[in-house]
């Protein structure tokens, strides 16, 4: 039998974020059968306030976020790779 825990807590300080709120949530699989899985995942969701929400013009912020991290950051990782740069070295805090 599959067994499933999650946990989520906050991802960051209060106040580092003013576009949106970080969460770290760990979702744990046990099955007496098999080692015991587990998946850490960082998300962020949208400010609840729908003032913040339009003053941070977050959707778009939000739509540009993804875009950084869909095209623009792998698209400099292959640059840095061309030239023999190590990711981590040029970049230790970017997203993996």
């Amino acid at each position: 039998m599959h067994v499933y825990r999650f946990t989520i807590t906050r991802g960051s300080k209060p106040g580092d974020n003013f576009i949106g709120r970080v969460y770290r949530a760990v979702i744990e699989e046990t099955d007496e059968s098999k080692p015991k899985k587990c998946l850490p995942l960082i998300f962020k969701a949208s400010p609840l306030n729908k003032f913040r929400r339009q003053m941070f013009s977050s959707d778009q912020v939000f739509v540009n976020e993804v875009q950084m991290y869909e095209e623009v950051l792998p698209t400099l990782n292959e640059i840095l790779n061309k030239y023999g740069v190590a990711n981590s070295a040029a970049m230790p805090a970017t997203a993996r």
